[in-house]
């Protein structure tokens, strides 16, 4: 339908190692990357200590322009444009 609703942004890759997880988001918005590494991270809080999610904008290659955001329990988030 022309009409559905199209999600603000999408989970392409999730993989986590040990008490770690990597995320990597395409966006609409990549400016909004702190926003959306708070919808994701706030389920995760109790089972990981660092999650790191990339936020790239949707269609772009993987060697685009990237946020990352990343969370610890200490450090809350941090944001770096690369």
């Amino acid at each position: 339908s022309p009409f559905a609703r199209h999600e603000p942004w999408i989970v392409t890759r999730a993989t986590s190692a040990r008490r770690a997880m990597v995320i990597d988001v395409e966006a609409d918005k990549p400016q909004d990357a702190r926003r959306i590494a708070e919808e994701i991270v706030a389920p995760l809080r109790a089972r990981y200590e660092e999650v790191l999610v990339y936020v790239r904008p949707i269609g772009s290659p993987h060697d685009g322009l990237t946020r990352r955001v990343e969370w610890t329990p200490g450090g809350g988030f941090i944001e770096t444009s690369y």
